[in-house]
């Protein structure tokens, strides 16, 4: 084994030993309210070792701060099995670019050669970077699971992922979703919104985070309590400290900003900031950057609210149920279950998206959601 530092126990013994190893600074400091930072994010995964759900801006950070989460898992816990998935392989090899720029400088960290897909970590530990896939997920029983943009998870593999992993040792069986949120309907939109009800309680290290359970509902699927805790950053949390020279009455960004970057100590610059804003639009500039919710941009209902629109909803037996379909194929298949109340308010119980899959498939994942909402009521939920 590699001589390391002692391993850390607290936030700042966190942030000094990254510093040491890697030459890493992560923002600590919550510009906005109820934001985190990266190294809250980092003090979730490696302290507490809790299943996390980060969402965060574009260029946030949140990739180079997973790769230093790796890299420490397969260091202090080895020997420890840790997989990097991604949407495509090339997302997931964007996460082990990082941890192959850390480890080029440091070769005493490694054992053998690193490849595109494994990388061996002196004292056992092994990272594997693997594309989505239900034969990439299935049978596997590794320490820790990183997957980066879930959105374009196929939700089979997304369910597949929750029973891959395994304590052992040191290393706390756990899931970590990395993502910006920019698609309505989608996995990372539906996490999020059954995340954020649970934000009342940050576990200590000891409570494994029961105190944030949620149930997921995405493509009208329930899953099994999963404790999922958000960690939610944006711009302010990790843009450079504003220089006493610049200032706020002539910054495009000041609107945004509002004096936050004066007390900023973050790493994205303000220059980029500015061109970014400038090229996007006012709605894929608070998707992408500010984490404001997804865009409404090509809504059909742009004024839909989750907050104001969406409450828990059981099924009635007696109420008039329909299903409603949109078909599509590279476009989204879209399926929604509703019934009319005896006042004519329409309620949508259930919704299943998904795109390029077969009519066989669809039809498979609508009967089950029909059995799971009418129960013995099944049959009686006409086509429409």
């Amino acid at each position: 084994m590699p001589s390391l530092p002692p391993e850390p126990r607290t936030r700042e013994q966190l942030a000094r030993v990254v510093r040491e190893l890697f030459d890493v600074r992560l923002p600590g400091k919550p510009l906005c309210d109820g934001h985190a930072t990266p190294l809250d994010y980092l003090a979730g995964s490696f302290l507490h070792q809790q299943d996390l759900l980060v969402w965060a801006n574009r260029g946030g950070g949140k990739t180079m701060a997973a790769a230093v989460a790796t890299l420490l898992d397969g260091l202090y816990r080895a020997p420890a099995k840790l997989l990097v998935l991604g949407g495509s392989f090339d997302q997931s090899d964007r996460l082990a670019e990082h941890i192959r720029t850390f480890l080029l400088d440091r070769p005493h960290l490694l054992e053998g050669r690193m490849t595109k897909q494994r990388i061996r970590l002196a004292g056992g530990s092994e990272i594997r970077m693997l594309a989505q896939s239900q034969r990439a997920v299935r049978g596997q029983h590794v320490q820790k699971i990183r997957c980066d943009e879930v959105d374009l998870f196929d939700p089979d593999v997304w369910r597949a992922a929750q029973f891959a992993t395994r304590s052992d040792g040191a290393a706390r069986g756990s899931i970590e979703v990395l993502s910006t949120l920019h698609r309505a309907g989608g996995l990372m939109d539906g996490l999020v919104a059954e995340a954020q009800p649970a934000l009342s309680k940050e576990p200590s290290p000891n409570d494994g985070g029961e105190g944030n359970s949620i149930r997921p509902s995405v493509f009208g699927l329930r899953h099994s309590p999963v404790g999922y805790r958000l960690v939610h950053w944006c711009l302010w949390e990790v843009i450079e400290r504003c220089p006493a020279w610049r200032q706020c009455p002539d910054c495009p960004l000041a609107a945004d900003c509002r004096g936050r970057a004066k007390d900023a100590e973050g790493f994205f610059p303000i220059a980029d900031a500015i061109t970014i804003q400038a090229r996007s639009s006012r709605a894929a500039w608070e998707s992408e950057m500010l984490c404001k919710g997804v865009r409404a941009e090509g809504l059909v209902f742009g004024e839909f609210d989750r907050a104001r629109h969406v409450r828990p909803l059981s099924f009635e037996a007696h109420w008039p149920t329909y299903r409603g379909v949109d078909f599509g194929y590279t476009d989204p298949f879209v399926c929604l279950w509703m019934q009319v109340t005896p006042d004519g308010v329409v309620h949508v119980l259930a919704e299943y998206v998904q795109a390029r899959r077969s009519v066989e498939r669809h039809a498979q994942e609508i009967r089950r959601q029909d059995e799971a909402l009418a129960g013995a009521q099944y049959g009686r939920i006409p086509a429409s």
